[in-house]
């Protein structure tokens, strides 16, 4: 900036940066299916994001913010579940063709290992546990675990293929304690396809957990893996999605 002759400069100030709010928006390949309200997913074997450098603006070095904890056993208030994915090994019923832990398949972690996270996530402040694997569902812990997350107050969440999902009474048996999220694999839109990719005629295991888990209030994401086998018949997923 420039002063007029004769006029008094006041001092440069060096401008702060603007707050800023980052809201996580839905991840690409995201559709919302609104007759059913459940979210379809595609999803390559490799995501990657690119994160644009942020630049400080001119003027002295800042010392960074000190980022706070949350005391134990206090809730975080975002509107959302905090959600503590707790993985109970490797074993499976399927087979994927794109499976990258195929190696590690006899891996499991114990019981005791896994009641321990549940109880660290109840203390670090977590509202929700959801178990991944591998398989969570074929782990005969399964209801000692689902359990112990209700009993501490948490809400329960699954990644899984669906296959043990088929059965209303496993269904309703999860529900009792706290079932709120469910993120489970669809990846194909028939037996032909769906099966090929997950070796295992697994087709209408699945189709009868959307039948089951459709219009129980749950966070409920089908979630469809990319690849070769199965690129040129995205729609039929969608549109078997749609039929519940």
């Amino acid at each position: 900036a420039t002063t007029s002759a004769g006029a008094s400069a006041s001092p440069r100030r060096t401008p702060r940066a603007p707050l800023s709010l980052a809201v996580q928006q839905p991840a690409q390949g995201t559709r919302n299916a609104a007759a059913s309200g459940i979210r379809v997913r595609t999803s390559s074997r490799l995501e990657q994001s690119r994160v644009a450098p942020q630049v400080d603006p001119p003027g002295p070095p800042r010392a960074a913010p000190a980022v706070a904890r949350p005391p134990a056993g206090r809730r975080i208030a975002l509107g959302q579940p905090v959600k503590a994915l707790i993985k109970v090994g490797y074993g499976c019923n399927e087979n994927c063709t794109f499976c990258h832990t195929a190696d590690v398949r006899h891996i499991d972690g114990s019981a005791a290992e896994v009641h321990a996270k549940i109880d660290r996530a109840h203390r670090l402040g977590h509202t929700m546990v959801v178990l991944s694997g591998g398989e969570a569902t074929i782990r005969p812990e399964l209801w000692e675990w689902a359990a112990h997350v209700a009993a501490l107050g948490m809400d329960f969440g699954l990644v899984t293929n669906g296959a043990m999902l088929a059965y209303p009474e496993v269904v309703d048996r999860l529900l009792a304690y706290r079932l709120k999220y469910v993120y489970m694999s669809m990846h194909g839109g028939t037996a032909t396809i769906h099966n090929r990719l997950v070796r295992s005629s697994t087709f209408d295991l699945v189709s009868a957990a959307l039948g089951n888990l459709c219009g129980r209030g749950l966070d409920f994401t089908v979630n469809t893996v990319v690849a070769k086998q199965n690129v040129e018949h995205l729609r039929s997923v969608v549109d078997a999605v749609l039929s519940h």
